[in-house]
């Protein structure tokens, strides 16, 4: 009867005990597998972040030019440099300016009196990698733009961005 019993409660008792331990730790070991490809990944993703950071070094960027009459005329050079040594051209340009005034509902536009905000609104035109190229220039240079309402598209004279360069100049009498 013992045998019995062995064989035919304790046996598959058994048996079904150790298959669910297997199952179990064969599940166990595809979630940690799971586990280590995603901390793997944003590892990599982290390391990469790091030599992105890395190469594009600590520098300081100019967020405002002092008042001078020659200053539209040195960003507008700039401007056509940045798009010629890419391979584009600027083929419209118009600006708007606003001089910031003391806000009393804004304690903190004492700071801003005098700043004056150009914005630029741009066409460009040439290959998309010269289009491309030219925001990164842009983007890269020593002095802070501010890059909005980007347009991308391409007809029958090839491609044209159009965007506003935001730039900043404050007064001549903080420059003393």
């Amino acid at each position: 009867m013992n045998g019995l019993l062995i064989k035919l409660v304790l046996l598959p008792a058994c048996v079904g005990v150790s298959a669910w331990l297997i199952y179990d730790g064969q599940h166990q070991v595809v979630q940690a597998k799971a586990d280590h490809d995603a901390a793997l990944e944003q590892f990599t993703a982290m390391q990469a972040a790091d030599k992105a950071v890395s190469r594009l070094g600590t520098t300081t960027k100019k967020v405002a030019e002092p008042e001078s009459s020659a200053e539209e005329a040195r960003f507008l050079a700039g401007l056509r440099k940045h798009a010629r040594l890419q391979g584009a051209s600027i083929s419209k340009l118009s600006s708007t300016t606003e001089t910031y005034r003391e806000d009393p509902t804004l304690p903190s536009s004492k700071d801003l009196v005098g700043l004056t905000r150009i914005s630029s609104h741009v066409t460009v035109v040439g290959p998309y990698a010269s289009l491309y190229k030219f925001l990164e220039s842009i983007s890269s240079s020593q002095r802070l733009y501010v890059l909005s309402d980007m347009r991308w598209s391409r007809g029958s004279e090839g491609n044209t961005l159009a965007l506003s360069i935001t730039r900043y100049v404050q007064p001549a009498s903080e420059n003393s």
